[in-house]
């Protein structure tokens, strides 16, 4: 019997994160987030269609990677400061530049992520100082090996 209990884990390459310039930092995206929509699987490849109805396909990578959707709501001013800061800060994340180690809270493996949205933020003046940050896509590009 096939088990079909793969999980992206799987699919993808272990690599170091672009982002651990400083020695003493982790590298990693520590703040859970709050929501996790599903994800999109794809790989690097042109699809070209032919006048016949057919398609021509060039794989450019074997690699898979995948999109996943994030957001925060309702979280301190603080936990939003160490999100803005991974983001902006030129020697993090430095926007979609450079790539970061992010746990995924639901299957307990961390990955190799890089942003690929800009990042939105509002204030939610209902609870007093809380801050949201609106649905973020993150790209998984690879895997950290499980200790």
């Amino acid at each position: 019997m096939t088990d079909y209990s793969a999980e992206m884990y799987d699919y993808l390459s272990t690599i170091e994160p672009t982002y651990l310039t400083d020695p003493v930092a982790t590298g990693t995206l520590v703040v859970t987030p709050t929501t996790i929509l599903p994800f999109d699987s794809d790989k690097a490849q042109d699809v070209h269609p032919m006048d016949s109805g057919a398609v021509i396909v060039v794989t450019k990578s074997d690699q898979s990677y995948f999109d996943i959707m994030l957001g925060w709501d309702n979280i301190s001013a603080s936990d939003h400061g160490i999100i803005f800061d991974f983001y902006n800060s030129t020697t993090k994340a430095n926007g979609r530049e450079f790539t970061f180690y992010w746990e995924h809270p639901m299957d307990g493996h961390t990955y190799v992520a890089r942003f690929m949205d800009k990042l939105k933020s509002n204030y939610i003046h209902k609870y007093g100082v809380r801050m949201k940050i609106n649905q973020v896509k993150l790209r998984v590009e690879g895997r950290k090996a499980d200790a």
